[in-house]
């Protein structure tokens, strides 16, 4: 059954795909039909005709993720409301575009041609138009935003959002894409300083690695020895695995999304506050943050670092511990470096 998949996937999808390149599976994301293969994903469209192919090893993280814009809210009732005020109240609306077109023409020459050319009854209708399709096309965007996005982050280049809501679709690609990123060539998890049996209290703590496990291990120790625990997490706290073991830590979800979990913002002044304000409440504490590409992402990396630095000084006055996992392809080397700079010891 799955040979004959894979044959369907090859003579379907034949044209797009490379000499010894092998098709696993296929999903619809949004407007995109998206091939995994054992190289690569590859994003089709067809209209606008499109073909994204994405190699697994430029890929730092795909994460689905609901950004609501309030703005265009806003802006949608507020264009609206003024739309239907002036066709409610047309009269008085001509009359207020007649005074604001009569000082723009004595004040203003160069337009003054075009202005006393067009009736008053014309450009107080274009005007009160042009309000309702704008506030029309705020409120689609609006209702779009909900939908959320699939967020493709890459080395080197922009990241790919692809409007979409969370379709089993979705979460398979990216347990798929997840998976294969772990095999992708020229990744090597790396380590120094060997294998630590528990923490020091203020000291900082760098892992390597592509998924926080080893940070997640180190962090289980510390709360099972009787250190209270701290876990922010990029990842939705029901759907952290091991979440059972986790029932004397407190865990928080680092994200910009409302939500009536508990979370916190991404933005680094809050979650500084918000970690120091913790360490000062519970003695003989361990922190898990988990997402630090996620906070540069938002931000940029001196500002990271800065509060890194931070976070890092209160450490070193609080019986504390800070374990903080990264993925070491998605900052460049320099920016490695300077991390590794700050903290106690680097695993």
């Amino acid at each position: 059954m799955e040979k004959q998949k894979k044959e369907h996937l090859r003579s379907k999808y034949e044209k797009y795909l490379t000499r010894d390149e092998e098709p696993i599976s296929e999903f619809v994301i949004g407007f995109y039909r998206v091939v995994a293969t054992n190289k690569r994903l590859v994003f089709l469209r067809k209209f606008p005709k499109s073909f994204i192919p994405i190699a697994y090893k430029n890929i730092i993280n795909l994460e689905h993720h609901v950004y609501i814009s309030w703005r265009k809210l806003f802006r949608s009732l507020i264009l609206l409301a003024i739309s239907i005020y002036g066709y409610i109240n047309y009269a008085e609306s001509k009359e207020t575009i007649d005074t604001l077109f009569s000082f723009l023409e004595k004040n203003v020459p160069e337009i003054s041609t075009i202005v006393s050319a067009i009736p008053t009854e014309t450009l107080t209708n274009m005007l009160l138009l042009v309000l309702l399709l704008f506030g029309i096309l705020y409120l689609l965007q609006f209702f779009l935003s909900l939908l959320g996005k699939l967020k493709i982050s890459l080395e080197g280049a922009s990241s790919i959002r692809i409007s979409t809501p969370l379709t089993k679709d979705v979460s398979d690609l990216i347990k798929m894409a997840e998976m294969l990123m772990e095999r992708k060539e020229g990744y090597v998890e790396t380590e120094v300083g060997g294998e630590l049996k528990e923490l020091e209290s203020g000291h900082t703590y760098l892992v390597k690695e592509y998924k926080p496990e080893r940070s997640f291990t180190l962090f289980l120790n510390e709360v099972n020895t009787g250190c209270k625990g701290l876990y922010i997490s990029r990842t939705n706290p029901e759907q952290i695995e091991g979440r059972s073991k986790l029932e004397k830590a407190s865990i928080y979800w680092l994200t910009d999304s409302l939500t009536d979990k508990k979370s916190i913002s991404p933005e680094p002044d809050q979650l500084f506050a918000f970690i120091s304000d913790y360490m000062k409440k519970n003695e003989k504490n361990v922190i898990l943050l988990d997402g630090l590409e996620y906070l540069i992402s938002h931000a940029n990396f001196e500002q990271i670092l800065r509060f890194v630095q931070g976070i890092k000084d209160k450490v070193g006055v609080h019986d504390s511990r800070l374990i903080i996992p990264i993925n070491p392809r998605a900052l460049s080397e320099k920016e490695i470096a300077l991390l590794e700079g700050e903290m106690s010891r680097v695993l």
